[in-house]
């Protein structure tokens, strides 16, 4: 049977959509999680996401359970959100066991609403297209305080934390197949 990853919202663990994904060969799920707290979320998603950590805690262990593995994608720099926060988003992907993490900076995409809000603001450091990628270690906003170097090392301190040996050790799962276990394993060592 052919196998497959989706990149797919916590919804699919209603019971009877992922035994259905699971027996037609599902893998891989790509979460978008953005954050878990609420208050940083704000007006950057629907007010629905905004009390999911639970759902998102009880879906990863669904996941999990079901020998699925998690690639999580969190934005750091959204308003409101501290450091403390942010290396609390990097705990509870350990916690949950995720099988992989992108922790990228918040880009707000030209022609955005969240775009026109910041330049309006004054807080777009740059204007340069080339830094605008949505998995890079430039951050193209300044904070509401005007820091940006922060932003960008809090996002270089969330991967060393998340791929650390000591994550690695909590992370690991042995309910994955030998194959997937050598393919998380892989995953770890490349994504750093």
């Amino acid at each position: 049977m052919p196998t497959w990853l989706s990149q797919t919202e916590i919804n699919i663990v209603d019971d009877d959509i992922i035994d259905l994904a699971v027996r037609a060969g599902l893998r891989f799920a790509v979460i978008g999680f953005e954050s878990i707290d609420a208050e940083t979320l704000g007006k950057a998603t629907s007010l629905a996401k905004k009390s999911w950590r639970k759902k998102y805690e009880e879906g990863a262990a669904k996941l999990r359970k079901r020998g699925i593995m998690i690639h999580g994608g969190f934005i750091f720099g959204l308003d409101h959100q501290t450091a403390e926060q942010a290396f609390e988003t990097v705990e509870w992907a350990i916690r949950n066991k995720l099988t992989v993490s992108h922790f990228t900076l918040a880009t707000p995409l030209p022609g955005s609403r969240l775009f026109r809000r910041l330049d309006r603001e004054g807080r777009i450091a740059t204007y340069d297209w080339s830094h605008y990628g949505m998995v890079t270690e430039s951050c193209v906003v300044k904070g509401e305080d005007g820091y940006k170097e922060e932003l960008e090392a809090m996002e270089l301190e969330a991967y060393r934390r998340f791929y650390s040996f000591r994550s690695l050790a909590r992370r690991f799962t042995w309910r994955l197949s030998p194959f997937n276990q050598l393919l998380w394993l892989m995953m770890q060592t490349f994504s750093r």
